[in-house]
């Protein structure tokens, strides 16, 4: 299983940073047993970034980069901020008995 995710949703600091996925835009099933990351706009809209993340390291680094396009736009746009994204959610995953 790959992660899946749009490698434009993101901003890493390098391209040796991106990890290996299969770049397309993720659905909203999440695997429980892989870590995914979700975005909340400000009317508590969820919508999924990132989908089947192999491990913690990765989840992380896509977080990161996602704060990162976050703030970039944040900082360029002087428009209204009405339903931008706010949070970005790590799930860990859930053991499957």
């Amino acid at each position: 299983m790959h992660q899946v995710f749009t490698e434009s949703s993101f901003k890493f600091e390098s391209r040796d940073q991106i990890p290996d996925h299969i770049e397309a835009v993720p659905d909203s099933f999440a695997h429980p047993a892989r870590y995914h990351l979700d975005g909340v706009d400000q009317l508590s809209h969820t919508f999924p970034l990132a989908r089947d993340i192999s491990d913690l390291p990765t989840a992380e680094i896509l977080r990161d980069a996602r704060l990162r396009l976050i703030e970039q736009t944040k900082n360029a746009s002087t428009s209204s901020k009405l339903g931008t994204q706010v949070l970005v959610v790590l799930i860990y995953p859930r053991s499957i008995t």
